[in-house]
């Protein structure tokens, strides 16, 4: 029967940006200023004025640049803010006790090069649901990041630093250009709000809870059966068993079988990974519903 029968049967449900407010403030006055000078000067060809004349002019030159300054004070801090976007260029690589180890970046992960912690545990995961889903590979994958973090030429610097230990003990080294990195919004957004300490803080999950499951297989006569992402009222009641024996039963199946637990947005993400692997490899994927 279907993951989601069996989940029944079990009962569960910037132009300024360069320069800081004072300078800024310094800047734009002088610039009205000399604007005004002209404006009295040339636009009246040195001609004297009477009290009355002057008067309008110079009234809207003290408003003008108390709006200046207002402008100044409001908005310069969502353009320190936007300094703060700067995200981290990353680079993977895969288990490195394999025989073969594969790498790919560097790429602009999105996380925020602000947080005062560097988690990579979401694109090390899609990384290797990647290489899982085309070469059948098992472990982990880690990720990481040149000298300044935000360098894209610094993170292929130090990609191909390390690709250089691996070839020095006899294995086999491969760059992949294929894989496409998903953003991570999940982990993106969580770069970027500020904790109760006034930092930011990456927490991968984002603190969503762990409470959705899909199910995907290795490759059986060339073939990655899986089960979409669907919610699960109760963790602590996996169906892997029951799920399993439904592959048997329809498919003859016999191999690996995972069914994790997540949250949503990121099971999509890593199942997405997986298939996206298994077509890249040649797989055909049948999803077993």
């Amino acid at each position: 029967m279907a993951l989601s029968q069996v989940l029944s049967q079990l009962h569960l449900k910037p132009c300024y940006r360069r320069h800081d407010k004072k300078t800024f403030v310094k800047l734009a006055a002088m610039q009205l200023i000399s604007d005004f000078r002209f404006d009295t000067i040339a636009g009246r060809n040195h001609q004297s004025f009477l009290p009355g004349e002057l008067e309008m002019p110079t009234r809207l030159f003290l408003i003008s640049l108390l709006v200046v300054i207002f402008t100044a004070i409001v908005f310069l801090p969502i353009h320190s803010r936007a300094t703060q976007s700067e995200t981290i260029w990353v680079w993977c690589m895969s288990d490195t006790s394999a025989p073969t180890v594969y790498f790919t970046g560097p790429f602009d992960s999105g996380l925020s090069a602000r947080s005062t912690t560097f988690d990579t545990l979401s694109l090390g995961r899609q990384f290797a649901e990647y290489l899982k889903g085309k070469f059948n590979t098992k472990g982990d994958a880690t990720c990481g990041h040149g000298a300044t973090s935000v360098d894209q030429a610094g993170a292929l610097q130090t990609m191909r630093q390390l690709m250089a230990q691996p070839r020095s003990q006899n294995k086999q080294v491969v760059e992949l250009s294929d894989f496409k990195y998903v953003r991570d919004e999940t982990a993106i957004k969580a770069t970027f709000t500020p904790s109760r300490e006034g930092n930011t803080y990456n927490n991968v999950a984002a603190g969503l809870r762990n409470d959705h499951i899909y199910c995907v297989t290795g490759p059986f006569n060339n073939t990655v059966y899986y089960a979409d992402v669907i919610p699960l009222a109760n963790p602590a009641s996996n169906p892997t068993a029951d799920y399993f024996r439904f592959l048997q039963q329809k498919y003859s199946f016999k191999g690996d079988l995972a069914c994790p637990i997540l949250n949503e947005p990121q099971a999509k993400l890593y199942l997405n990974a997986r298939l996206t692997g298994a077509r890249a490899g040649g797989m055909q994927v049948v999803n077993a519903g």
